[in-house]
């Protein structure tokens, strides 16, 4: 176990990375604000050895996730430390959807198609969702990335204010829809013509 309290300006980024990587360095929140002063965070190698990190180290992530986030300090090693985890074998699903939870507003901006997040975790996500904005766009998104499941999409629809959808999904011709709140269906729509 190395003290990072001792870290000095002559340890490089690539050093860090090395002792992240051969789990040298316990997470804590006084490790991590030493280590984070020592690297350049927009560094793509240097994210990736944060993300295995907390995965090493999940139980302690999950107690200060904001902070290890570095939610309030930059957006773009938010997402991109979030996207990271989602997507790692080694980060728990029951971890991942507790993130998705936190931070649902997060996946509400962007394009549907751009939502950051496995197919299972969107699945995941959709059932747990209260959000009927959100449950349409993790359905646009699923769409968007080739999710072919007219069963299970239908089933989706049933779980929504917007139960005509489920037409779409089931009737083998044209489908007449009567929508409580077109707006927010139009994304999805759109995105079932391509």
């Amino acid at each position: 176990e190395i003290n990072t309290f001792y870290f000095d300006e002559s340890i490089t980024s690539g050093l860090l990375i090395h002792l992240l990587k051969m789990n040298k360095i316990p997470l804590s929140e006084e490790n991590f604000t030493n280590v984070i002063k020592k690297a350049s965070e927009t560094d793509s190698e240097f994210c990736q050895a944060l993300a295995d990190w907390y995965c090493h180290y999940q139980e302690v992530f999950m107690t200060a996730a904001g902070l290890y986030l570095h939610k309030e300090e930059s957006e773009e090693i938010f997402t991109s430390l979030l996207g990271r985890l989602m997507h790692s074998p080694l980060f728990s699903e029951e971890n991942k959807m507790k993130l998705y939870l936190h931070y649902e507003e997060h996946y509400l901006d962007g394009a549907e198609g751009d939502i950051n997040l496995p197919e299972n975790i969107k699945i995941s996500a959709f059932s747990v969702s209260t959000s009927q904005e959100m449950k349409i766009r993790l359905m646009t998104s699923l769409i968007a990335k080739n999710y072919r499941d007219k069963k299970s999409l239908a089933e989706m629809t049933w779980e929504m204010s917007e139960s005509e959808l489920q037409k779409i999904f089931v009737q083998r011709t044209a489908a007449t829809l009567t929508l409580n709140d077109r707006d927010i269906c139009v994304p999805l729509l759109n995105m079932l013509r391509k």
